[in-house]
């Protein structure tokens, strides 16, 4: 085995890690204030949630490898069951983007598949994506697994055994993270579940 001159720079680069655990705990600390301001969107909402949906906390974890990449999340609204799934997922993806996903799942789902349908159907959305891979738990923007809705392709969600709408920011934009996922959380929940 050898090391090449970039991988032995990078073995003596402590900064970039001491760095790296700063930021991650900045985006964390991010989310716990996205929590709070999500929450006020459900507490003003007239959708009634499912009783077992957790509306008081949610959950924020990182982890080191979604495609060999760090990642924060925040869960909330959430709630993860064999029965059901109802959550809106925030995530950090280093290198990539923050998004905020609306994933349902189960007997949920199937509860407000056509009211969700009938509502995209005559609601304005823009930069909405949806998932049409087989499994729900890719969260990356290739085709394979989102592609962008329109009207013409609001029907796939019918044919899918969960939904997962998604919108993606840039890296960038993290000042206005919190205001554009208030704003998909109030579409959400005051347009299409309404």
């Amino acid at each position: 085995m050898e090391l090449s001159n970039t991988e032995l720079n990078i073995i003596n680069d402590k900064e970039f890690l001491l760095k790296k655990i700063v930021v991650i705990k900045k985006i964390q600390k991010l989310f716990e204030i996205l929590q709070r301001d999500l929450k006020g969107i459900v507490d003003s909402s007239e959708f009634i949630f499912h009783e077992n949906v957790d509306v008081k906390y949610g959950k924020i974890f990182k982890g080191e490898d979604y495609k060999n990449l760090p990642y924060v999340v925040l869960d909330y609204p959430k709630l993860y069951s064999k029965e059901n799934i109802f959550t809106f997922r925030t995530m950090f993806w280093w290198g990539n983007f923050y998004s905020s996903t609306f994933h349902l799942q189960g007997e949920i789902f199937n509860e407000l598949k056509s009211k969700t349908i009938k509502n995209l159907q005559t609601s304005s959305f823009s930069n909405l994506y949806i998932c049409v891979n087989k499994t729900p738990w890719e969260y990356h923007y290739n085709d394979s697994n989102y592609i962008l809705l329109t009207s013409e392709n609001i029907s796939k969600i019918d044919q899918l055994p969960f939904l997962k709408l998604s919108k993606k920011f840039d890296l960038d934009n993290y000042q206005i993270l919190n205001e554009k996922a208030k704003l998909f959380l109030d579409f959400v929940l005051n347009t299409l579940l309404k």
